[in-house]
């Protein structure tokens, strides 16, 4: 590859980068996006149709049924979760529960008039949800505060109500027996440590489960770094002509469809 070809192709990976950018500064309000972390933003909004599984229990209190339900229409149309992210989402503040161990915890927002109220705040509940192959699950009540990120009740309580939701990340091998508790893992998040995450089945077996997106170094998704560096690469095969051929396209889609569209170019 010689120096003008490398040059052009930098070029391409620059424009694409600064324009994902500008999407992000309008969408969200603010004025740094960083990419990885605005790549699991996008993740974690769920912005395309999704078939929804719900746990029973989540519908044992009738106060908070319309916004449950509200939840699961807005997956079902493909319009997502983002009106019941938190603030920090929005600022995105790397969420490390949903990159260890993939759960969502949605706040309870119900619009009443011109207003957003939720309605789990006097009691600090927010709902858990967890998306994999195409299936959003509707499974918990959680709460903010200590150990509300870390607990691995959590993941214990998703696997006994949906195991086939976690399939995919289940390791093969001997693995120690560990019981990590719900502020040792908060250290390992503070310190941008994966380690295993363990449940058992239902004859007590335990079962090995790899983390969701991984915790990079700097505190980010690991596999949205991988992702961001495979554009980079995918896009350094592609032409200038392509690039702009697509371009157009591109503006009128979310950016999680816009890095769709180019590695398919």
């Amino acid at each position: 590859m010689n120096g003008a070809n490398l040059e052009r192709e930098n070029q391409i990976f620059d424009a694409w980068e600064e324009f994902t950018k500008r999407e992000g500064q309008i969408e969200l309000g603010i004025e740094k996006v960083n990419i990885v972390r605005f790549f699991t933003y996008q993740r974690m909004c769920l912005k395309r149709p999704f078939k929804v599984k719900e746990s029973s229990e989540i519908y044992l209190d009738d106060k908070y049924r319309s916004v449950i339900e509200e939840i699961k229409a807005s997956l079902l149309r493909g319009d997502g979760v983002e009106m019941y992210l938190s603030k920090q989402a929005r600022k995105l503040r790397p969420d490390k529960m949903f990159l260890d161990f993939g759960i969502l915890h949605l706040h309870l927002n119900k619009k009443i008039g011109d207003k957003v109220v939720d309605l789990g705040k006097a009691e600090d509940k927010t709902l858990q949800a967890y998306y994999s192959h195409g299936i959003v699950y509707l499974f918990n009540f959680g709460h903010h505060g200590f150990g509300a990120y870390t607990d691995p009740k959590i993941m214990q309580k998703l696997y006994d109500r949906f195991p086939n939701s976690l399939n995919d990340r289940v390791l093969n091998g001997n693995f120690k027996n560990e019981k990590i508790t719900a502020n040792e893992r908060d250290q390992y998040h503070r310190s941008n440590l994966n380690t295993l995450i363990q449940v058992k089945d239902k004859d007590g077996q335990t079962i090995n489960l790899a983390p969701y997106l991984m915790i990079s170094t700097n505190g980010e998704s690991g596999k949205d770094f991988a992702l961001l560096d495979l554009i980079k690469n995918e896009l350094q095969k592609k032409t200038i002509a392509c690039f702009f051929r697509v371009l157009d396209k591109l503006r009128s889609m979310a950016p999680w469809m816009m890095i769709h569209l180019l590695l398919k170019t």
